[in-house]
């Protein structure tokens, strides 16, 4: 599955690439919100990790763009807190899955498996 990266976190960006790369699946990375967009307008990603703090955007705002660009596009947003507004805004953009920061790589293995099925399920 093609995974793109969004995040300005060159260390985060690393260790899961690696993690995922492992496994079979082609990498990008996208280091702002406009480059993230344009691989969506692009129909280059099947998945995307989103960093809910790339900016300028807000998370939410990112997303919702992102959704209506490509409504069918897996979305896994990476956030630094769980407070229950952040949960509902995502959770009410219908996203795949989402995921607190720091990401645990095993964590995001079973995630793409669980991704791959839902795929293959479309």
């Amino acid at each position: 599955m093609e995974v793109v990266i969004a995040t300005g976190h060159l260390r985060t960006c690393q260790r899961l690439t690696e993690a995922l790369s492992s496994r079979g699946h082609k990498v990008t990375t996208a280091s702002t919100s406009a480059d993230l967009l344009r691989r969506c307008l692009r129909g280059e990603v099947g998945l995307a990790l989103v960093d809910m703090d790339l900016g300028p955007l807000s998370g939410v705002e990112l997303l919702e763009l992102i959704k209506e660009v490509d409504g069918d596009l897996l979305l896994v947003p990476l956030v630094g807190d769980s407070h229950r507004e952040t949960e509902f805004a995502i959770r009410r953009l219908g996203v795949f899955y989402y995921m607190l920061k720091p990401v645990d790589p095993e964590e995001l293995l079973a995630l793409m498996d669980s991704a791959a099925r839902r795929r293959a399920a479309s």
